[in-house]
C-alpha cells in the first residue's frame, strides 16, 4: 500500500479533519466550536474566490486584505483550511508551514492556535508537488473551497457512500469540481483520504512516466492512470515491500530519466556539496539536480551560490539568448525554496524610484474623491518579508537591470548595497529602512542593449558579475567571472 509508515501523524490530522469538517461543521483546532458549516464557508468563498485579488503582492498580503472585517471564524476556517493544503506535501518544510498558518491566525480578532497534536503532522508530508504547489497556491486552497461547499449540499446517504468508496470519492471530485480532474490537491486528497488505493505522487506527469515505465510488469494494464498504479504496485511489492515508494532512490531513476533533484532535503555533509552550515540545518537542497536541469558546470553555479552568501549581490550578463534570465529565476526558486520567497521586477527606461522601492500613486480617498497613497514597490515589500522570517532567503530578481536609469532607480540604495547592517531613511515616508541578509539580489544585464563598461561604476563594485556566453555545443552555454 501507499501509506507510509512514518506519517502516522499526517494521517491522523487527515482523518480528524475528515469527520470534523465533512461529517460535521465543527473545527479541527477547537473541537465542538462551528468552522467548517456553510454559513463561514459562503464568507470565504465570496472574499477569497469571487474577490479574488489579481495584484501582484505575495500570497499572504492579498490573503490579509481579502479577510479584513471578517468575522473570527471565517480568520479561523482559513487557517485551519491553509492546514489541509499544506498537510500532505513535503515540498514545504513544517517549520514554514506553521508559520504560514500561524500569521493567518494571528489576524484574527480572538486568534487561536496551532493544537500540538497537529503540529508533528506538518513535518510529515508524502508527496512532492514541485514549484507549482506555491506557484498555484491560490487556484489549489480555491479547489479546497469549492470542494468542501459541494460536499456539503450532498444528503446524508451519498456523504456516507463516497467517504467510504475511494473510487467514488475520485469521481465525485472530477465530476462535480470544476478543472479538478488532474489538479495536485485533488491528488493529493485523494491519497489523504485513502492511502491504501491511492500513490503519494501529486502530479500527473510523474504518475503517466511512472505508469509507462511500468507497464511491461503488468499482465493487463488498467486503462485507469490510478488503477494501473494500483497494479504497478502489487507487483513492485513483491521486489521491494509494501511500503516502497515511487520516489525512493531506487526506484525514481527507473521511470524519470532526468531524476530531479530530491525534494525532501539531502543530509548535510562536511565539504563538497555547496552549502553552508545554516542552509545544511535549514534543508536548502544541494546545486546538483539543478546544475543538470539548467545545462551550467556545477562548479560555476556552486561559485555563483558561494558569491551570492557571500556578497549577496550579482549580475548576470551577456549577449541575448544565452538563459540569463531563466538560469536566474530558476536559481532564485531554488535558493529561496518557495515562491513566495522571489520577487521579479523588469527594469525599463520610464522604471523610477516610486515603482521599485516606493512612491505615491493615483487612489480614492474618503468621499471617492482623487488622491493619492503612499504604497510600497516590489523592493521595500520583499525586504520586510525578510525581515519577518530570518532564518528563510528570499531572492529578487531584477531582469533588464542596465536598461533602467539605475542613479533614478536606486537612489539612496546604492549605500545599503555596500552596507547591509546599516539604515537610511527613505525619501518619501522617511521610514528607517535596511537590506536585510537573506535578502539576495540576481540581477540580468544584455550586453546588446548597452556595453557593461557603459555601466556605473560604483554600482558594478557593489555586484559580482558573472558572464554568459555561448558554446560550441549547442545546449550549454558557458559562464565565468566572479
Amino acid at each position: 500500500m501507499a501509506r507510509r509508515a512514518d506519517s502516522a501523524e499526517m494521517y491522523e490530522a487527515a482523518g480528524e479533519w475528515r469527520e470534523a469538517a465533512l461529517l460535521d461543521d465543527g473545527s479541527l483546532f477547537t473541537p465542538g466550536r462551528e468552522i467548517w458549516s456553510t454559513r463561514w464557508l459562503d464568507d470565504l468563498h465570496e472574499r477569497f474566490v469571487v474577490g479574488a485579488d489579481e495584484g501582484s503582492d505575495p500570497f499572504a498580503a492579498k490573503l490579509r486584505r481579502q479577510l479584513e472585517g471578517a468575522e473570527p471564524a471565517v480568520y479561523q476556517l482559513m487557517g485551519e483550511l491553509m492546514y489541509v493544503y499544506f498537510l500532505a506535501s513535503n515540498s514545504v518544510k513544517g517549520v514554514t508551514k506553521r508559520r504560514n498558518i500561524e500569521e493567518i491566525l494571528g489576524w484574527s480578532p480572538l486568534p487561536v492556535s496551532i493544537p500540538v497534536s497537529f503540529g508533528a503532522a506538518l513535518g510529515q508530508g508524502v508527496g512532492g508537488a514541485g514549484s507549482g504547489f506555491s506557484r498555484y497556491r491560490h487556484q489549489l486552497v480555491c479547489f479546497l473551497i469549492e470542494f468542501v461547499l459541494i460536499w456539503k449540499k450532498l444528503n446524508d446517504s451519498d456523504r456516507d457512500r463516497i467517504v467510504t468508496d475511494p473510487w467514488a470519492m475520485r469521481s465525485f471530485i472530477g465530476e462535480r469540481i470544476p478543472g479538478s480532474s488532474d489538479g495536485l490537491q485533488r491528488n493529493a486528497l485523494l491519497h489523504l483520504f485513502f492511502p491504501e488505493t491511492f500513490e503519494t505522487v501529486m502530479v500527473r506527469k510523474h504518475k503517466e512516466k511512472i505508469a509507462k515505465a511500468f507497464a511491461h510488469r503488468v499482465s493487463e494494464p488498467a486503462d485507469d492512470l490510478d488503477r494501473m498504479l494500483l497494479q504497478i504496485r502489487e507487483v513492485l511489492s513483491e521486489e521491494y515491500g509494501e511500503s516502497f515508494g515511487f520516489y525512493d532512490d531506487h526506484l525514481w531513476g527507473q521511470w524519470d530519466a532526468r531524476k530531479p533533484r530530491r525534494e525532501r532535503a539531502e543530509p548535510c555533509t562536511p565539504r563538497g556539496d555547496g552549502r553552508s552550515p545554516e542552509e545544511c540545518e535549514r534543508g536548502v537542497p544541494t546545486l546538483a539536480g539543478l546544475s543538470d536541469e539548467l545545462l551550467v558546470d556545477p562548479d560555476h553555479l556552486e561559485r555563483i551560490v558561494r558569491l551570492l552568501r557571500h556578497r549577496r549581490q550579482v549580475i548576470f550578463y551577456g549577449p541575448p539568448g544565452t538563459g540569463k534570465t531563466y538560469v536566474a529565476r530558476q536559481l532564485a526558486a531554488h535558493l529561496a525554496g518557495d515562491d513566495d520567497r522571489v520577487e521579479f521586477v523588469q527594469f525599463h527606461p520610464s522604471y523610477a524610484y516610486e515603482d521599485f522601492v516606493e512612491g505615491y500613486r493615483p487612489a480614492r480617498v474618503e468621499g471617492g474623491m482623487g488622491g493619492f497613497d503612499l504604497r510600497e514597490g516590489p523592493l521595500k515589500r520583499i525586504a520586510r518579508q525578510a525581515e519577518k522570517m530570518p532564518d528563510e532567503t528570499f531572492v529578487l530578481v531584477i531582469d533588464e537591470i542596465n536598461r533602467g536609469n539605475l542613479s533614478k532607480v536606486l537612489g539612496e540604495l546604492y549605500f545599503l548595497l555596500e552596507y547591509r547592517d546599516e539604515q537610511i531613511s527613505l525619501q518619501y515616508s522617511n521610514d528607517p529602512f535596511s537590506l536585510p541578509g537573506n535578502l539576495w539580489i540576481i540581477g540580468t544585464m544584455n550586453t546588446a542593449d548597452r556595453s557593461i563598461a557603459r555601466i556605473d561604476t560604483a554600482l558594478r563594485r557593489r555586484f559580482t558579475l558573472f558572464r554568459s556566453s555561448l558554446t560550441n555545443h549547442p545546449s550549454r552555454v558557458c559562464w565565468s567571472g566572479g
